[in-house]
């Protein structure tokens, strides 16, 4: 009887703790975990806030020389190591008067008092204008005068005992047609302004001898021209020209009139009609013969 092989028995290759686990499957399922640190004070954090907190409620002490005071009248001065108040103080002061500031009310400015106020005023309904003049001043008006081209005139006197003070201020009303001009070589200086809203010219000349203002406008067909025969007080002269309103209205088309009867004014001289701001002659007057 043949030989037969004899097993031998084989190694166990397993590594020692597979062996073990197989052995303990519950050790097998235990990780251990590693050490949890502890958690710390943040160190930092809190010093930074104490520093903050000191530098903000703390009083900041510093030194007041004396070479270097500086005294109000009345204010109590001290030297040494002094306190100054600290940030939360002196912001909390700033805030307030800050607030304390724009709660003051303002004071309006005071009104400056109007020179032509107690004067008198001249209105012209026919010519659609009107302005002011010193209340001392006489008047003498022309609705007709008997000048080429002037419709209306009127002329004002200051009755003064000071001859340099009783100035004339003349105002010329002229129709459709050109007001004459003053010679171009009697023309010290022309100036463009503003009338009563209405561009003119302002003029200063040595026509008459002296040196004289005039003002030349044009709100409608008739041409204004005022005459300022001193230029001395020119600011007199300003302020009345500032007061100037031109009351325009729309122009329509002109009345028409009857003629009038042949007994109209039969013992007198019979007036032509003004001409008004719109070019519109009016009725005819009666002028009494002396």
């Amino acid at each position: 009887m043949p030989d037969q092989p004899v097993s031998q028995p084989q190694p166990n290759l397993a590594p020692p703790d597979t062996e073990k686990s197989m052995a303990d499957p519950q050790s097998a399922t235990e990780i251990p975990k590693p050490p949890q640190p502890k958690r710390k004070t943040p160190f930092l954090i809190v010093l930074v806030i104490v520093l903050f907190t000191s530098i903000l409620f703390i009083p900041i002490p510093h030194y007041q020389s004396p070479d270097n005071l500086r005294c109000k009248p009345g204010q109590e001065c001290k030297t040494g190591w002094l306190f100054n108040p600290s940030l939360y103080r002196s912001l909390v002061d700033f805030i307030l008067q800050t607030n304390r500031s724009e709660t003051v009310p303002l004071t309006s400015p005071t009104p400056t008092p109007d020179p032509t106020a107690n004067w008198k005023t001249y209105t012209n309904n026919n010519y659609q204008f009107t302005f002011k003049f010193p209340p001392q001043w006489v008047l003498t008006e022309k609705p007709n005068a008997d000048l080429p081209y002037i419709v209306h005139l009127l002329t004002f006197m200051n009755p003064s005992e000071n001859p340099q003070e009783n100035q004339v201020l003349t105002i010329e009303i002229y129709d459709q047609f050109l007001v004459k001009a003053i010679p171009e070589d009697k023309v010290i200086k022309t100036e463009t302004i503003l009338v009563g809203g209405v561009q003119g010219n302002k003029n200063w000349h040595n026509a008459f001898g002296s040196n004289s203002l005039e003002v030349t406008v044009k709100p409608t067909v008739n041409t204004f021209r005022i005459i300022w025969p001193n230029e001395s007080l020119e600011d007199l002269f300003d302020q009345i020209l500032s007061t100037f309103e031109f009351t325009l209205e729309k122009c329509d088309t002109c009345p028409q009139f009857s003629p009038p009867s042949p007994e109209f004014c039969s013992n007198g001289i019979r007036v032509p009609g003004e001409i008004d701001g719109c070019g519109c002659q009016g009725p005819p007057t009666c002028q009494q013969s002396k």
